[in-house]
């Protein structure tokens, strides 16, 4: 969707280039055992997964612990 309706919606932006859309792809209609069986650049990996992260906010409608405690983790 374009920036202004993504505005409205109040839904993160990501710029998807070639390389991340097909990615995405592959992860919808791949066979499970084969789901990440694929290269990324890593500025590609960083946008793949905020989009995950995003996506899975959305649709859980609140923010898990374990995701915080993920973080703590990483970060420090």
């Amino acid at each position: 969707m374009c920036s202004k309706c993504a505005r409205n919606y109040k839904l993160d932006k990501f710029e998807l280039r070639n390389g991340l859309l097909y990615a995405l792809r592959y992860t919808v209609y791949a066979q499970f055992n084969r789901m990440f069986a694929f290269e990324l650049k890593q500025e590609s990996q960083r946008i793949l997964a905020q989009m995950t992260e995003s996506y899975l906010l959305r649709c859980l409608e609140k923010r898990p612990r374990t995701l915080d405690f993920y973080y703590q983790l990483v970060l420090n």
